[in-house]
């Protein structure tokens, strides 16, 4: 008898071998009525093979809905408590299957990577268990063992409410103690701590997250003692599979951490490596580094820092640091303040004396611990937006090398891979990032827009709505949505978008979007008089107009306004001008092709250190591809980066 069985209608016999291929390659066993025998009666055939089975996959569709079998099928799974359920078009679920939680995965043909597929597996994961060596969310990038753990905030069983800061903090640690010692895939702390008291179910957590694991506890402190007590349950079974108590003064905190993430190691059966020997560190530094990093971390999105510190913070690390000078995750937690800090500064010389005590702390924390992977990151933040790519790729994989399950880290490795045309690198990493922290608003956000470019527009488009109903204020999330559904021609979801835009009062991409709306045969003069202020204003045409122009066919009108922009300054650090551009991705965007197709593409590549930073290091944009211009791309590179140097 099969662990899965899937009910569905003959009309869509390939999404359902397509889902059986892939919840067998999980090392589930499935069953579909096409495995029915010849010489058996088809009725009793499937009442046992629906009885039997852990986990019933219903695919809903128009024809399913009118089908008596599924029906049946569909009903006898829900009495059992064993319904999962997706639906592959736009039918309406019928009563009372609309009630119950479903997948929506229209157009769905089988991939693996679609975020609701994502659902199914761990759901089924829940009903059946985890089979084989995968995880039940689905990942070309998990690892061997296929083990997912969500490290969820303890309890602050201390009785002081001020005292929630500390719990959470040393449930975070704990998190980066596990992921670094241990080498397991660990959720993002702002997905992860998103669950609290009743919210901790763990058939929930498993359910949002896609974790095989969840390692909960909790934190009471008595002056310089803490007391930490700490369990490792596996999701499918709720199953306790470890579990301890530990009491340590505060100066013994990194021993401590190291203790639970060896017994989770342990309990899971792989490997430990303790961390780096950081000798005791005084307490009261101790709970300062906890306070700095807590404020609303995980309510802050936008930035590819979205998870690192609020400059305001940096005073309290200023103080730990001078109370324990050998602190090096107090050192690296200031590196990225003040990196993030230098990068919101106007002026050079506000970025300069910044950026001098960011790359004093990084160097600090490195020379400490050489594993401070968000130390490295940092000073990746650092250098300036052209000329520096070899540079910055290089501090970046060096920052994932040391902590390779950093979603914040995956983040900014994918943002530079689009500034050199790296699609395919950047949306690896930009799915990585969101697998590890699905929750996370940034990292959502990203993610759907690489779907966009990597031609998965639908799925673009899903995990957009998913953003904007999970966080409604989040800044952009339906604007950039509508400016791509524009550029696609889908106007009847631009129409919705658009008024949820207005309603909210975002005012990006409306104006791009008004003119294809409403205005196109205005659309050049008004872009090219936009493009003469911007100019005139602060020397520069933002990259993310000159592509929306290039999109709007005035190709001819972008290189000749980008003929003369003083480009060079893009070569230097924190210049104020790097920020007015918006960014160079633009110049790979999906829907930007008319810039590229033109010849003159090579040599605004070439002026931007593009073409030298290619040959050198052999990583080519994807638009480098046989056959994807009319023209030798490499070749051109070739003959202009030479002439450069």
């Amino acid at each position: 008898m099969a662990d899965v069985f899937i009910s569905h209608a003959r009309s869509t016999e390939k999404q359902a071998q397509a889902a059986a291929e892939g919840l067998r390659s999980l090392g589930y066993s499935v069953w579909l009525d096409r495995e029915l025998p010849t010489h058996r009666a088809y009725t009793g055939v499937i009442e046992k093979e629906l009885a039997a089975a852990k986990a019933v996959l219903v695919i809903w569709s128009a024809k399913a809905v009118r089908s008596q079998w599924v029906m049946s099928e569909a009903n006898r799974a829900r009495e059992d408590d064993k319904l999962v359920q997706m639906v592959i078009d736009d039918a309406r679920l019928p009563m009372p299957f609309d009630q119950i939680q479903c997948a929506d995965l229209k157009g769905w043909i089988g991939d693996p990577d679609a975020h609701d597929w994502g659902r199914i597996t761990a759901s089924v994961a829940d009903l059946v268990g985890v089979r084989g060596t995968a995880s039940p969310q689905v990942s070309t990038s998990a690892p061997a063992s296929g083990l997912v753990i969500a490290v969820l905030p303890f309890d602050n069983l201390s009785g002081d409410a001020d005292l929630l800061y500390f719990s959470d903090g040393v449930s975070e640690e704990i998190l980066q103690t596990v992921t670094q010692t241990t080498g397991l895939r660990v959720i993002g702390r702002s997905s992860s701590f998103q669950f609290r008291g009743p919210g901790k179910a763990t058939r929930r957590v498993a359910a949002e997250l896609g974790c095989t694991h969840t390692l909960d506890g909790s934190v009471r402190r008595s002056g310089n003692r803490v007391r930490i007590a700490a369990s490792l349950i596996e999701c499918a079974g709720q199953t306790v599979l470890w579990s301890g108590r530990f009491e340590r003064d505060l100066t013994d905190i990194f021993a401590l951490q190291d203790e639970i993430a060896a017994a989770v190691a342990a309990g899971l059966k792989v490997a430990f490596a303790p961390s780096q020997d950081t000798g005791q560190i005084d307490p009261l530094a101790y709970e300062l580094y906890l306070r700095s990093r807590m404020p609303e971390m995980s309510a802050r999105i936008g930035a590819a820092a979205a998870d690192w510190l609020n400059p305001a913070d940096a005073a309290l690390l200023r103080e730990a640091i001078g109370r324990a000078p050998r602190f090096a995750q107090a050192w690296s937690a200031m590196a990225m303040a003040k990196a993030v800090e230098a990068n919101s500064q106007p002026s050079l010389e506000h970025f300069g004396a910044l950026a001098a005590e960011a790359t004093k702390a990084a160097q600090t924390a490195l020379s400490l611990d050489p594993k401070s992977g968000s130390a490295h990151a940092a000073l990746s933040l650092l250098l300036p937006m052209c000329g520096a790519f070899a540079e910055r790729e290089d501090l970046l994989a060096r920052a994932r090398a040391a902590s390779p399950e950093d979603d914040s880290i995956l983040s900014q490795s994918s943002q530079s891979a689009m500034r050199t045309g790296r699609i395919s690198d950047a949306f690896a990493f930009a799915t990585r990032a969101r697998q590890l922290n699905p929750l996370n608003p940034h990292a959502t956000f990203w993610h759907a827009f690489m779907l966009f470019h990597v031609g998965r527009q639908q799925e673009a488009f899903d995990v957009w709505e998913l953003g904007r109903a999970r966080w409604p204020d989040h800044p952009g999330m339906a604007s950039i949505a509508m400016f791509y559904a524009a550029t696609a021609g889908e106007w009847e979801r631009v129409e919705r978008l658009y008024s949820q835009a207005r309603e909210r009062g975002e005012s990006g991409n409306i104006a791009a979007v008004d003119l294809l709306r409403r205005r196109p045969a205005e659309a050049r003069e008004t872009l090219l008089r936009e493009a003469h202020r911007q100019v005139a204003s602060v020397g520069m045409v933002p990259f993310n107009q000159a592509g929306f122009m290039s999109f709007m066919g005035y190709v001819d009108d972008v290189y000749e306004l980008l003929a003369d922009a003083p480009l060079e300054r893009l070569f230097t650090a924190g210049d104020p001008l790097s920020e007015a551009t918006g960014g160079i991705h633009p110049l790979f965007d999906a829907q930007n092709v008319n810039l590229r197709v033109d010849p003159r593409f090579v040599g605004l590549c070439n002026r931007l250190g593009l073409c030298s930073y290619w040959v050198k290091s052999d990583r080519w944009p994807d638009c480098a591809g046989e056959g994807v211009l009319p023209y030798d791309f490499k070749a051109e590179c070739r003959r202009l980066a030479a002439t450069r140097a």
